[in-house]
């Protein structure tokens, strides 16, 4: 049996080192920024490999810690 290494190096989401954490804050900001900008966008469905519209009315799903916040709105259908 062999295990295979990681390609990629692993992604740090917490840390207990001292020192300079610009570059994470960095990164973790624009990260967070680039999710914001996603918030309350309209998805459609995605069936057998290609975007649909569905037939149902468009699903509004808020934030479950904060109401206000709109995570998206989202295609409904019928099976």
């Amino acid at each position: 049996m062999s295990v295979q290494a990681p390609t990629k190096a692993p992604k740090i989401t917490y840390s207990a080192v001292g020192g300079n954490m610009d570059e994470i804050h960095a990164s973790y900001d624009a990260a967070l920024a680039a999710v914001r900008g996603k918030l309350g966008a309209t998805h459609r469905l995605f069936i057998d490999g290609a975007f649909v519209e569905g037939d149902g009315p468009l699903q509004q799903t808020a934030s479950p810690i904060d109401r206000e916040v709109i995570i998206g709105k989202f295609t409904s259908a019928s099976a």
